[in-house]
């Protein structure tokens, strides 16, 4: 009679792969927690050792978390080769330990409320999109949600994502800067290394101009990137569009910075400079509300007339960006004070004025009769 031989279940068929893991198994624990539980148990072992007890094998390790042998190994060696932990396997004691004392390694636990500050910043990302720091952000919070430890984290940012979001003015968009510009010029900036490029002005006919500098401050300003430096052929601070850099080269020459640079007092009067003077607009009672409600400079004064219409005063230098927005308001504003910017608004509102006729009576000779 011949005997039936017993099959044996192999591990790891298809069946035990999709079997689903009991909610309470350890094995779901993030990396991070897991690799902050093996530093524990080094840590105790290297107090505890006596120069002769085996230490922690990998094995023993994976049973204590729950885990495979192998996920074991790879928490252990990412310890040591990316995390720098000096810490190795270590024949002899026929186990991984600590080589040297080492300070615990801490994860902290964020809350709720860090959590939704947060993703609430990686939602406004969406207003600088293009940006060189857009793409590292969202990869530093994908991070952060799996390897947090709070089971709130995910759950969370999804829900943020449904009830809150950013969106930038459509005619305001930011331009757009080639990373491979703009980052080494941040890594000089706080290296304080001396650096090369080529820039451009404004004028589509203007060819690039080599520069020689030493880089202070990075700021973006109404959506665009601007270097504050010093011009070392010059002997002169500068402020250069970092969209039309190119060609940056570090000099390997480092600089000591006397006086730290003042963001805040270099563009208080903007970008551009100038000497403040008193601006007067008067807007029509159709538009006060959208004045009121967006108080965009510190110093701002604002009177309600008897017409209904609001008065605005406020200080600045009559600059492009001042013009513009003036501009942007249509004949929904008036312009009181003072005469440079009256004779500003008027040059550009004679010239839009005439366009519009010209077009105009070209439109009507066209037109059939």
């Amino acid at each position: 009679m011949t005997k039936k031989k017993k099959s044996k279940k192999k591990s790891g068929t298809p069946n035990d792969a999709n079997a689903p893991r009991p909610k309470t198994s350890r094995a779901s624990r993030p990396p991070l927690v897991r690799m902050q539980m093996i530093d524990g148990w080094l840590q105790d072992q290297r107090v505890k050792d006596d120069g002769e007890e085996h230490w922690l094998d990998a094995k023993v390790i994976a049973v204590k978390l729950d885990v495979e042998h192998k996920t074991a190994l790879i928490d252990l060696r990412h310890m040591r080769d990316s995390m720098n932990r000096p810490l190795d396997y270590v024949a002899a004691r026929r186990g991984w330990g600590y080589l040297k004392d080492v300070p615990r390694l801490a994860i902290a636990e964020l809350t709720e409320s860090e959590l939704t500050t947060l993703f609430t910043s990686e939602l406004a990302m969406q207003m600088f999109r293009g940006s060189p720091f857009e793409v590292p952000f969202r990869s530093l919070v994908d991070k952060i949600v799996g390897e947090s430890n709070s089971g709130i984290a995910s759950e969370l940012q999804e829900k943020l994502r449904s009830v809150i979001s950013f969106r930038a003015d459509p005619f305001s968009s930011a331009a757009f800067v080639d990373p491979a510009v703009i980052n080494p010029i941040l890594r000089a900036a706080m290296n304080q290394e001396e650096i090369r490029f080529k820039h451009c002005k404004a004028d589509p006919d203007a060819k690039p101009i080599p520069r020689h500098v030493q880089p202070l401050h990075l700021c973006n300003y109404a959506r665009a990137w601007y270097l504050f430096a010093k011009d070392l052929k010059r002997k002169a601070p500068r402020k250069f569009s970092v969209v039309r850099v190119s060609n940056v080269e570090t000099t390997g020459k480092t600089f000591t910075v006397k006086k730290r640079f003042n963001i805040d007092k270099e563009i208080k009067n903007g970008v551009f400079g100038g000497k403040p003077v008193e601006i007067q607009l008067v807007f029509s009672a159709s538009v006060r509300q959208f004045i009121l409600e967006r108080e965009e400079l510190p110093d701002q004064r604002t009177e309600i007339l008897p017409t209904g219409e609001l008065k605005l005063r406020f200080m600045a230098p009559v600059a492009p960006e001042l013009i513009k927005w003036v501009l942007s308001w249509g004949d929904d504003v008036d312009v009181l004070g003072p005469q440079t910017l009256i004779d500003d608004i008027g040059k550009a509102a004679t010239i839009i004025a005439e366009r519009w006729k010209a077009k105009r009576a070209a439109a009507q000779t066209t037109q059939p009769r």
